[in-house]
């Protein structure tokens, strides 16, 4: 089947929400959730990052993140969606269906989130920043990025490694050390350094002027989405999130982070400690 027919006037443009894990997306995804233009899955889903598989692969591996990487995680709503975004793959584009694209992912997000009034569908995975590709160029798709001080990023990343429920996970072992984390970080913000101007057709914005100055930093979001400010919830942060790696890291990891991070930090407007 050729799929979804798609009506770009009337269909809800697509919102994709990234940056670095353990930097703050969750907490964009629940203030841009809290307007009610916009419609976003409640936990990640992570499908645009796999675009481009066969629709089978594609729904194998959505069908896994959901069974396997979030099982121990009881969040009903989320497998509703889940199972509902599969459904409209399914049967708008057939099992053995061509390979998949953003806009078959962009219209069974629609398809399965979309109400009256929904200006905006979208999913929020911190790696989408290393897809922003796809995204940018897009008419009908907005990208916002959240960029974090690098101290406080790594020093969450090695906590959850350390003393939380990613030690022994295979897939952690490459962040499980100051260098490791620190290559992560500079790579992510790196993108979002290269898109951080007016023309990119993204949004890059700091998690310490969310939680800080939440209305000036949601009324830039609500200017990008063309969307009323007052729509936001923009009091979910909190100041105590601010410099947690002083409880973590000790002296030499800080300033081994800070080395390593230095010029982009800069960029971002974070000063060095030391």
């Amino acid at each position: 089947r050729a799929g979804l027919a798609r009506d770009p006037l009337s269909e809800p443009k697509l919102l994709v929400v990234g940056g670095v894990m353990r930097g703050g997306t969750t907490l964009l995804r629940g203030i841009l959730a809290s307007h009610p233009a916009i419609a976003l899955f409640s936990r990640e889903l992570r499908a645009l990052a796999w675009h481009g598989r066969p629709l089978l692969l594609h729904v194998a591996q959505v069908h896994h993140h959901l069974l396997l990487a979030n099982r121990w995680i009881r969040h009903p709503e989320f497998y509703r969606q889940v199972y509902r975004y599969l459904w409209c793959m399914v049967r708008e584009n057939g099992l053995f269906g061509e390979r998949v694209t953003v806009g078959m992912c962009h219209s069974a997000f629609a398809a399965c989130l979309a109400q009256d009034g929904k200006l905006y569908v979208g999913d929020k995975y911190p790696d989408y920043v290393f897809h922003h590709q796809q995204f940018v160029q897009r008419p009908d798709c907005r990208m916002i990025l959240i960029v974090r001080d690098p101290r406080d990023v790594i020093a969450s990343i090695l906590q959850r490694i350390r003393k939380g429920d990613w030690a022994g996970r295979s897939w952690a072992k490459k962040y499980s050390s100051v260098d490791g984390a620190s290559h992560y970080w500079n790579e992510a913000a790196r993108v979002m350094a290269s898109l951080n101007h007016p023309n990119s057709g993204a949004l890059v914005i700091r998690y310490e002027d969310l939680v800080t100055e939440g209305h000036n930093t949601t009324a830039r979001i609500a200017g990008y989405l063309e969307l009323d400010a007052c729509g936001f919830n923009s009091s979910a942060g909190h100041k105590n999130s601010l410099s947690k790696h002083k409880q973590v890291l000790d002296e030499r990891e800080v300033r081994e982070i800070e080395q390593r991070t230095a010029g982009l930090m800069a960029t971002f407007g974070y000063r060095s400690i030391h």
